[in-house]
């Protein structure tokens, strides 16, 4: 049994004929030029400045590597150190890391602490007022951008 609803297709149909009537936009005689401009500018960025995909095959090699390592190391910490709060990961992880992981664990247990102190509703009002400053800044943001590059 076809679902679709008769006004939506005299909408489509309304739509597709209004669109057709109007009248095609020219390309600025420019437009083409500075395409062009921008490949070639594109084509002579250094190494650093292009795609990933795009360097040479040594330095994919080593930065693919790292980013492995990073990423097994992330694993390794999730899974093998123990996060609860009172637990000395200094322990578990020998030098310096071991350090930084001890400030990290003390630190997000004082965060803890503090966040179930807070009654629920202080916590719903702030997660509120972030929520619509970001919304607004977006909002702002958009209306400025509309406005400076003349987008309608």
């Amino acid at each position: 049994m076809n679902e679709r609803n008769t006004t939506d297709d005299a909408n489509e149909a309304w739509a597709d004929q209004v669109l057709r009537q109007l009248p095609l936009r020219q390309a600025p005689a420019t437009l083409a030029l500075r395409i062009l401009r921008e490949i070639e500018a594109r084509r002579t960025l250094p190494w650093h400045r292009r795609p990933w995909g795009s360097w040479p095959l040594g330095l994919r090699v080593v930065t693919g590597g790292m980013a492995v390592a990073l990423l097994g190391s992330m694993a390794w910490a999730w899974f093998w150190i123990d996060w609860s709060p009172g637990a000395a990961p200094a322990h578990v992880v020998p030098g310096f890391l071991g350090s930084v992981t001890a400030v990290a664990a003390h630190l997000l247990e004082a965060l803890w602490i503090v966040l179930s102190h807070l009654g629920g509703w202080i916590l719903l009002s702030a997660a509120t007022f972030l929520t619509a400053a970001w919304i607004a800044t977006l909002g702002l943001g958009t209306t400025c951008w509309r406005l400076a590059t003349g987008y309608r």
